[in-house]
């Protein structure tokens, strides 16, 4: 079982920012700028290119959905979308507000403080 199928089932703590019947999308405790987001499929399918389309489909709509909020209430200038796929073998979809290209560097990730996580989730949650 992956650590998304956990955070999923709620058998370890996350910072949700968004979920409906068929996906999930939770703050990265571990990003590489503020609001650094992943959004996940509940299906469990290992590379993004094994998905069907509809699914695929669904899955971008969301992540658009998400985006369009961290843009909104954070303000950076764009939102990135990077899937790479290595960490964990679950599709998912990092979303990260950028100001720049240097900005898209996965080097920087460092931990963040569970305050700082639930002040981005309160400002994307609207409370």
């Amino acid at each position: 079982m992956t650590i998304f199928e956990k955070i999923i089932n709620r058998e370890i703590p996350s910072y949700i920012i968004y979920e409906d019947s068929e996906h999930i999308a939770i703050l990265d405790i571990n990003p590489i700028v503020r609001g650094h987001t992943l959004v996940i499929p509940k299906q469990v399918v290992e590379d993004i290119l094994d998905m069907d389309g509809e699914s695929y489909a669904k899955l971008m709509s969301v992540s658009q959905q998400i985006a369009k909020t961290i843009k909104a209430k954070l303000g950076p200038r764009r939102v990135g979308y990077v899937v790479m796929g290595f960490g964990v073998p679950h599709t998912h979809v990092h979303l990260v507000p950028l100001d720049g290209e240097a900005d898209l560097n996965f080097n920087n990730a460092k931990q963040a403080t569970s305050e700082d996580l639930d002040k981005v989730k309160n400002i994307l949650n609207n409370k």
